[in-house]
């Protein structure tokens, strides 16, 4: 019989709960979202671009920074979620729970 190797042994996940998860999501996408529209409210070019002297603005540079950085954080966290996670939290989602978490 083989032994398992060191790779094939389960990983300890922190011990953190699944309303704790969906409070730190739902509050980084609310605020992603709130970034999001201020975003969308830069001027724009008759095809909906944004012109290249607000690009260069403080402001858009400042926002579009906010944006990706937690943008970057809600990936990473989702991304260390485990598969009964992630159903859980689907199906918290699903039902309106994680409305009670916001």
């Amino acid at each position: 019989m083989r032994k398992p190797s060191a790779l094939s042994l389960p990983v300890q996940k922190s011990s953190v709960t699944l309303e704790q998860i969906a409070s730190s999501r739902s509050q980084l996408e609310s605020q992603i979202e709130a970034v999001s529209n201020e975003l969308k409210a830069l001027p724009r070019t008759s095809m909906g671009l944004i012109p290249d002297e607000v690009r260069a603005s403080d402001r858009y540079q400042r926002l579009k920074s906010q944006y990706d950085q937690m943008f970057h954080k809600l990936r990473q966290i989702n991304s260390q979620l485990t598969s009964n996670q992630k159903r859980a939290l689907s199906r918290m989602k699903r039902k309106g729970d994680l409305a009670s978490t916001q």
